[in-house]
């Protein structure tokens, strides 16, 4: 048997410090980020909290003379960086983009069984996620690293649109969407159309499952107040969960599903 809708969501995770988790859930205080500072993570950091192809729409090899002039002529505002095998192509006001990443815990994580009826389901999240999106493991108690679990992700996305539409930013500039993963290591190029980009990771990370939402703005004024200061859009104590253990191990969560068959 197999789930019928492997990619709906049971929850959310959003693995942060005890500090900031407690803030989540008793205010709903959301910090958002972009892709240069993620791109720039990887720098310092290395891989895995950053990601140096954050925002890329396309690559190609240097001796590919009409892909690089076609790339970088796309938008006004290109720029190409090297790995020393292909050239990546990015768009400046892309980068700047406010974001907000979250861990998507989707059905088909879940094995199915092959019965009808109530089960306990269980699966394994390893420990390389907390390890990588945790903001420290300082002996301090409100940098150890802690996680909370949304239940209603549609509640969850309805109160930061809501908060953003009173900041002056149009409902259908709020983007949500799932992480798709890609081969960024061999020429590419996104039809889809920018800020889609945003959503396209390397292949290397699917293991992150991850689902973002982004704000589709150039506005510097309003970037610049998402992205330096946190938002508030209130209490989420009624659908969510906060655990302050330490989950470097990997932890395992269990739901409990009434399994049906469908014709």
């Amino acid at each position: 048997m197999e789930w019928a809708q492997p990619d709906k969501l049971y929850a959310i995770f959003r693995c942060t410090n005890a500090k900031h988790a407690d803030d989540l859930v008793n205010k709903g205080t959301i910090m958002f980020n972009n892709a240069r500072a993620w791109a720039d993570i990887e720098k310092k950091k290395g891989k895995g909290q950053g990601d140096l192809y954050e925002g890329v729409f396309a690559a190609c090899h240097p001796s590919d003379v009409d892909s690089v002039t076609f790339y970088n002529k796309k938008y006004n505002d290109v720029e190409c960086v090297s790995n020393g095998k292909l050239l990546y192509f990015r768009r400046k006001s892309v980068m700047q983009m406010p974001a907000f990443c979250f861990f998507l815990l989707k059905q088909s994580l879940f094995d199915c069984s092959g019965k009808e009826g109530k089960h306990t389901l269980s699966t394994y999240i390893p420990g390389t996620f907390f390890q990588e999106f945790a903001d420290g493991l300082s002996a301090d108690e409100e940098k150890q690293p802690s996680l909370v679990l949304i239940h209603d992700m549609e509640e969850f996305v309805k109160m930061i649109k809501r908060k953003l539409i009173s900041m002056g930013v149009n409902e259908s500039d709020v983007l949500v969407r799932c992480v798709q993963y890609l081969n960024k290591h061999i020429p590419f190029y996104n039809s889809a159309g920018s800020p889609e980009e945003l959503f396209l990771k390397d292949k290397s990370f699917s293991y992150q499952a991850e689902g973002r939402i982004l704000v589709n703005t150039t506005n510097k004024l309003l970037i610049d107040k998402l992205v330096r200061n946190p938002i508030n859009i209130g209490p989420i104590k009624e659908f969510s969960e906060q655990s302050n253990t330490d989950c470097d191990q990997g932890i395992f969560v269990k739901m409990t599903a009434d399994v049906h068959a469908v014709d």
